[in-house]
């Protein structure tokens, strides 16, 4: 057995590749070193040992799974950083392109709008577009209507400023002929250039609203800020609340 094929044999059993070439560099170090005082490939050989069971006992040291798992987590962390960098590239690109530079309009686009979605047995609905300035928040009560299948009044609002609808109105009152009513709010919300928060949404009554109701009063008096007005439900006409 020559040099070569003695080193290939050893290598052979070194299961994790990437070690391979600096196992055969030792080798071949110790290999000269031998040929030093030995003189003679064959006897070198030799004394070196079985090339087999030598590459078995090398890839034991090696431990190959560890080397498996050194070679996985640089993997990751490659990943992790392409990843970085493909956000860090599309963000740059969505600012660049004006993501957050919206209006209105364009959120209530992609916004599920309850007052167009009623069934055909609508009781009514007005365009009352009645605006007020809440908490340097400037909110439109835009539409409210009513569907008999559902027996619910709803509005439609937006509002832009330092927040959403939904935390601007918490405590807003609502009464129908002079009888408080549950009611909640859903809204979808995004921020403009200018760091301002846009937002549209709809202002949902409880169930078992009385269709029959005439007059329906919103108002708001929290922390020295107020607002109020009543809607005919009727005719759609708005008027100021008066304490």
């Amino acid at each position: 057995m020559d040099r070569e094929k003695w080193m290939k044999q050893v290598i052979h059993q070194i299961h994790f590749a990437p070690d391979r070439k600096k196992i055969r560099c030792e080798l071949e170090e110790h290999f000269e070193d031998r040929m030093e005082d030995y003189g003679d490939e064959t006897k070198v050989i030799i004394a070196m040992g079985d090339p087999i069971e030598l590459g078995r006992q090398l890839n034991i040291q090696h431990k190959p799974y560890l080397g498996w798992l050194w070679l996985l987590s640089w993997v990751l962390i490659v990943l992790i950083i392409c990843m970085i960098v493909l956000v860090s590239v599309l963000n740059l690109k969505f600012s660049e392109e004006g993501v957050g530079k919206v209006d209105l309009d364009q959120l209530s686009e992609s916004y599920y709008d309850c007052l167009e979605k009623y069934s055909e047995d609508v009781a009514y609905k007005w365009t009352i577009n009645k605006e007020v300035q809440l908490i340097n928040t400037k909110i439109v009560f835009e539409e409210i209507a009513c569907d008999r299948t559902d027996k619910r009044l709803r509005m439609k609002v937006t509002s832009e400023g330092d927040a959403p609808i939904s935390n601007v109105i918490t405590d807003m009152t609502i009464k129908g002929d002079d009888k408080e009513l549950a009611w909640g709010c859903l809204n979808e919300w995004a921020e403009n250039e200018d760091g301002k928060i846009l937002s549209v949404g709809s202002i949902n009554t409880a169930e078992d609203f009385d269709t029959d109701t005439y007059k329906l009063e919103i108002t708001y008096d929290r922390f020295g800020e107020s607002f109020g007005f009543i809607v005919n439900l009727r005719t759609g006409e708005v008027t100021e609340w008066e304490k």
